[in-house]
């Protein structure tokens, strides 16, 4: 794991999922990513792109996570930061309250350290939070659909299209 971040995860007490973190992944989750011969979603401390999803799954839908990861690493996305607006399980963002929260503070400081060139909102209830005016983090957000509710070849075609945003951006840097 990327030393910075796991100065994030040690400033953390409560039981908190940190996607990053495969410290905080199941057993079942972490043996279909090495079955599938995937490594975890790990950000290489050189990317600058931030996909942001709304919260934690219950990993009832792995397979769905498991094309989300084969799309970044075949599109050359696989060193991006990857993480939730909502840092624990089972609970449900309340958009009206989000940066009031403990979450909002961990995100704040994520994205203080990736230092992304854009954020993606990964679906719809992600992206009207990512946007709402009371919460800018000051980074251009895009949206894709969510990978656990989109067929996988328009997740593939999102993800297409991300990646062809970044290299357009890295063009102009």
């Amino acid at each position: 794991m990327n030393k910075k971040l796991e100065e994030i995860r040690k400033m953390i007490t409560e039981n908190v999922w940190l996607f990053w973190d495969t410290n905080t992944w199941k057993h079942e989750e972490k043996k279909r990513f090495k079955d599938e011969g995937l490594l975890p979603f790990e950000w290489d401390g050189k990317s600058r792109i931030a996909f942001i999803a709304e919260n934690p799954s219950e990993g009832k839908m792995t397979g769905n996570l498991l094309n989300f990861k084969r799309y970044l690493d075949k599109n050359g996305l696989s060193g991006s930061f990857v993480t939730d607006l909502i840092k624990r399980k089972g609970e449900q963002p309340k958009d009206n309250l989000f940066w009031s929260t403990r979450d909002a503070e961990i995100l704040k400081k994520e994205i203080d350290l990736v230092k992304p060139h854009f954020i993606v909102a990964v679906g719809r209830s992600a992206e009207k939070i990512l946007r709402h005016e009371d919460y800018d983090l000051g980074v251009p957000v895009e949206k894709i659909r969510h990978y656990s509710r989109t067929k996988k070849d328009d997740v593939q075609a999102d993800i297409k299209r991300i990646a062809r945003i970044l290299r357009k951006r890295m063009k102009g840097v």
